[in-house]
């Protein structure tokens, strides 16, 4: 049997669960700003390389201006168009 003397805490049961509460959101928050972090990292360097691929399209088409598929609702004709006027 133990010998517990007054007034000192030599007992230790329970200390797992006090180590474990203390480190536990240590390591979730660690662990999510990992995965965020190679999100990221991740979508920029999409950005980048989409960004990059651009120049190599327009230059393949043999146009350096964005052709648009569908008409200027506020340009003149689409609105005769769309009226019916």
């Amino acid at each position: 049997m133990s010998r517990r003397q007054p007034g000192k805490w030599r007992d230790e049961s329970g200390s797992f669960t006090i180590e474990a509460s203390l480190v536990l959101p240590v390591v979730l928050v660690v662990t999510a700003l990992l995965l965020f972090l190679c999100l990221y990292i991740y979508q920029k360097s999409m950005l980048a390389q989409a960004s990059a691929a651009r120049p190599s399209a327009r230059h393949i088409s043999g146009t350096t201006a964005i052709k648009r598929h569908a008409p200027d609702p506020w340009s003149k004709d689409c609105m005769i168009h769309c009226i019916g006027g």
